[in-house]
């Protein structure tokens, strides 16, 4: 009942600080913004919802919308260069973009999802921030590979339920099926 009650409430929007923290926090301001800090140094919880693209701090790459908790994972998987890195579901790429970050675009990171629409999403994204230590792979790649990783993410099911608060259309159309599949 508490995990149903928690996927109830509204996200928060939560922003992992890439560069520029003065500009964001200034424009945040400015816009009148109310944010606090959590657990991380490097994450804004926002008070409301906003439209980035009209931030300059946003178009600049200083950050990226992930939540805190997407963050932690990456950080806990503690990636190292010239590691190989497996994000076995990642996505749309968020857990992937700061697993190379934080491993100074110097790991050599396979990304794969059953759906190929996030990974069009994921590619888009690694391509915007210009990494070149992700390699975009279909699972069946993964799936018959015989390569051993250092590290592997799973954030299993795979399934983009864990994304229900800020798209509650996937309660209609997720099934137990889909789950197995």
């Amino acid at each position: 009942l508490s995990l149903a009650d928690a996927l109830n409430k509204e996200a928060t929007t939560d922003l992992r600080i890439i560069s520029d923290r003065d500009l964001i926090e200034e424009e945040l301001k400015s816009y009148e913004i109310p944010f606090e800090y959590n657990i991380l140094n490097d994450c804004l919880k926002l008070g409301k919802n906003i439209n980035f693209n009209t931030y300059m701090s946003y178009k600049n790459g200083s950050f990226e919308v992930q939540d805190e908790g997407s963050q932690l994972i990456s950080i806990l998987l503690d990636p190292k260069p010239d590691e190989d890195i497996l994000d076995y579901c990642s996505g749309g790429g968020g857990k992937t973009i700061h697993i190379a970050e934080l491993a100074n675009d110097q790991a050599l990171i396979d990304a794969t999802d059953i759906n190929i629409k996030r990974l069009r999403e994921t590619e888009r994204r690694v391509g915007l921030h210009g990494l070149s230590s992700v390699l975009i792979l279909h699972i069946e790649d993964i799936d018959s590979d015989e390569k051993q990783y250092h590290k592997v993410l799973i954030d299993a099911p795979c399934s983009g339920s864990g994304t229900v608060r800020r798209a509650p259309e996937i309660r209609y159309t997720i099934t137990d099926e889909l789950i197995d599949s």
